[in-house]
């Protein structure tokens, strides 16, 4: 396995930004020049090439290794974008990885926060960051991608939702091998590894947008859309046992059809809002979660709130979690 080239001008690196890249030209320029302008420099860049028949090499070598310390890799396409990921991961040799896909933008304050961020919290095993979507012309729109920013909320709520922007991330490479590495998956890649990343580690949220994520008709978010039901339902199916352990497969089902948003008429009431607090208790039961008070946490919460008409909100179970609350304060 070759490992990624630095310059000579920088300080030893730490982290080393994923690039991986299929056709990219159109707007891979605006992303080298965001990765250029970070004020945090002791990182390198792997662009992996994966078959492109545009000026995608081209532009990566313009800039790789003359204005970005790094390594083009163009002789070794893969199949598939997690299977492209899983060999990055093998191959890096920082300890840490910063995802960036070739059509976004990191803001200049990205990765300095962020790791000011991992050396805040010594337990994370990965940081993400809010995002702006941004269209194809690079205009932002109303929509900012943002979810929970505390490691217990951000793990709840994978029962529901896909918490974390996949390119804003910044994951410590250990953990990420420990959790079994990218799955070769044409996509859901990464919400396939949070599942399991999240039983290794807690993974936090900056709550401030440092990436413009952009929205447009050739991502394979925007091309695959209608995909997401199954391929979310599948996932719970692998990793739900982990996730919530000894909770009924029929709870995990219940709780992703009223709040994942797939379903146009989802279930709601009591009943919901019950297994809503049985997931809570049963996600406490993971090794690296015993001490976590999930009830305390906004995601159940909200979930709870969410799922159950005021009116047929149980006064004991709203009681219970407010004293929850008001007693425990998660950390990561």
């Amino acid at each position: 396995m070759r490992s990624p080239v630095a310059g000579n001008s920088m300080p030893d690196p730490i982290v080393t930004f994923l690039l991986p890249v299929r056709n990219a030209a159109r707007y891979l320029a605006a992303t080298l020049k965001s990765l250029e302008a970070q004020t945090r420099r002791d990182f390198i860049v792997m662009a992996w090439d994966n078959g492109s028949t545009d000026d995608t090499c081209e532009i990566l070598r313009s800039w790789i290794p003359s204005r970005l310390p790094g390594e083009v890799i163009a002789d070794d396409p893969r199949t598939t974008l997690g299977e492209c990921l899983a060999a990055m991961v093998a191959c890096a040799t920082t300890p840490w990885l910063a995802r960036i896909d070739g059509d976004d933008l990191c803001l200049p304050q990205r990765i300095g926060l962020q790791l000011a961020e991992a050396e805040r919290r010594p337990s994370l095993v990965g940081v993400g960051a809010f995002a702006r979507v941004i269209n194809a012309a690079g205009e932002e729109t109303d929509v900012v991608k943002q979810s929970f920013s505390e490691p217990a909320d951000l793990r709840f709520s994978l029962v529901y939702t896909n918490p974390l922007v996949h390119p804003a991330m910044l994951l410590r490479r250990d953990a990420v091998l420990e959790a079994g590495n990218y799955s070769p998956m044409s996509m859901g890649q990464d919400f396939d590894l949070w599942m399991r990343l999240s039983s290794v580690g807690p993974i936090a949220n900056i709550p401030r947008i440092l990436l413009h994520y952009r929205v447009h008709g050739e991502s394979i978010g925007a091309s695959r859309h209608g995909d997401w039901p199954a391929l979310h339902h599948e996932l719970l199916e692998r990793h739900g046992p982990a996730l919530f352990p000894g909770a009924e497969k029929e709870d995990i089902a219940l709780v992703h059809r009223a709040l994942s948003g797939f379903e146009s008429t989802p279930p709601a009431g009591r009943a919901v809002g019950e297994a809503v607090i049985r997931l809570a208790v049963a996600a406490r039961r993971a090794p690296a979660w015993k001490d976590t008070d999930f009830l305390a946490t906004r995601a159940v919460w909200n979930a709870y709130a969410r799922c159950v008409p005021r009116w047929q909100r149980s006064p004991l179970r709203l009681a219970q979690m407010l004293a929850a609350k008001a007693a425990v304060r998660i950390r990561a």
